[in-house]
């Protein structure tokens, strides 16, 4: 009874005390928790029933039950859809091979690695999505859950990229956040640099106990395959220091593909001028980052990027997504040409064409320059910013922020590769290709180029 009980609830909490359970039902989660949090008595209905064991994994999708003994919380279950498929299969019956058809569910547990396979004749419990798989495979004959991506972020406790000492993981499947893991990994040598922790807040005392990457990578290994596409925000730091930790340890480099979240998100904010940090695009989007570098915090601000800029498009997933963005590079990890070392960059003033004013009245309205959109990206090495920018003003040029159909010059200084990935790309510079493409007039010019034109 109690078990009937329990699988109807749209929330509960199960209190177990002296043999008897008190079994308050709400009409959904939110209500349950504003009643945990300041005592509002928002609960639908109350009874008591006999204690006995129970299952989970037949409860009402979306319902959190929450089970306490003695008035102490001792777990919490919810299961949440994140498939359903109509599949056709083949079996043996009466000595014959007959196609049968069945609709199945798969619901994901929010608060354990387990999965829920449900049929209208089947519920069956799994340990994790490499035992659900291999039923999937050896009953039906059908792969597992595809996801639509899974986004990675690392911290490191050095600047050797080695020393990776923690890492979110968050999966996406159906567009939406589907399950997530943070993982501490004990560095070699347990050696941490100050500024590293500073940056991450994360010490010895964090890690001492954990395993190392080599016992890690035996748990997670099943899902770097080329069944599955990886995001990160940078990619090249985060794919750098994975290839770094599994070289640490001899172990078998995989081949998945991942993309970078930089590339994802430009293609959602075209002409704004926002900046390539994780920072600066969330905050773009009005996305916030509960605690910025922490790895799983940044992996789900990574995840909740991508999957805003896909419906900013109106798409169905991130692959469609790439299909309309055929300049989103897709990169394969076996063809990675790692970075070595974590260097930090140099800071440099932004400089707003706002503050850029012409200091004569006078031009020479015959220079090439006169009249013309001028464009600027990456770091200029022999004349500052603000210098080479305030030349194009007395000049009679026009400044602009972002490179547009109206652009005449893009000056391209030295990019930094650990912000705009291995081509060297910046984002002005890919949306500048772009519209070359399409027809119009752009020049791209080297700081050399720009220094003969001004002289």
């Amino acid at each position: 009874m109690l078990q009937d009980r329990v699988n109807e609830l749209k929330s509960g909490i199960l209190d177990i005390e002296d043999g008897k359970v008190l079994v308050t039902g709400f009409i959904r989660e939110e209500m349950l928790l504003r009643h945990l949090e300041n005592g509002t008595q928002c609960f639908s209905s109350k009874g008591i029933y006999k204690n006995q064991n129970l299952v989970f994994h037949n409860i009402q999708n979306d319902a959190l039950i929450i089970v306490r003994k003695d008035g102490i919380e001792i777990s919490r279950h919810q299961f949440k859809p994140i498939h359903k498929e109509l599949i056709q299969y083949k079996k043996w019956k009466d000595g014959d091979e007959k196609l049968f058809s069945v609709t199945y569910t798969i619901r994901k547990s929010t608060f354990s690695d387990h999965y829920h396979f449900l049929t209208e004749t089947s519920s069956l419990l799994f340990e994790n999505k490499v035992e659900l798989d291999k039923y999937l495979l050896e009953k039906y004959k059908i792969g597992g859950i595809k996801f639509d991506f899974i986004a990675i972020d690392f911290e490191i406790a050095s600047k050797e990229l080695r020393s990776a000492c923690s890492m979110g993981l968050v999966f996406v499947a159906n567009n939406e956040i589907v399950d997530k893991k943070h993982i501490y990994i004990q560095p070699p040598g347990l050696e941490f640099d100050p500024e590293m922790v500073d940056v991450h807040g994360i010490t010895l005392e964090d890690v001492k106990d954990a395993k190392k990457f080599d016992e890690i990578w035996m748990e997670i290994k099943d899902i770097f395959t080329d069944s599955n596409i990886f995001v990160a925000h940078n990619a090249q730091f985060d794919m750098s220091v994975l290839h770094a930790c599994l070289t640490e340890y001899n172990l078998e480099l995989p081949d998945f593909t991942y993309i970078d979240s930089i590339a994802i998100s430009t293609r959602a904010c075209r002409g704004e001028n926002v900046g390539n940090s994780l920072k600066e695009r969330t905050e773009f989007f009005g996305i916030s980052i509960e605690n910025h570098h922490d790895a799983l915090s940044d992996a789900l601000a990574t995840a909740e990027l991508v999957l805003h800029c896909v419906n900013l498009k109106n798409k169905k997933s991130l692959e469609s997504y790439c299909r309309l963005h055929r300049s989103i590079a897709i990169k394969s990890f076996s063809e990675l040409k790692p970075i070595k070392s974590f260097a930090k960059r140099r800071k440099f003033t932004k400089i707003s064409v706002t503050e850029i004013a012409a200091s004569t009245e006078t031009f020479d309205e015959n220079h090439i320059l006169f009249g013309k959109n001028i464009v600027f990206t990456g770091e200029l090495q022999t004349i500052e910013r603000k210098t080479a920018m305030q030349k194009v003003a007395d000049l009679g040029g026009v400044l602009k922020s972002g490179v547009s159909s109206k652009t005449h010059f893009l000056v391209v200084g030295k990019q930094d590769k650990s912000l705009v990935g291995e081509d060297g790309l910046s984002t002005k510079e890919e949306k500048a290709y772009e519209l070359i493409e399409k027809g119009k007039e752009i020049k791209i010019i080297t700081e050399h180029d720009f220094l003969k034109m001004i002289d």
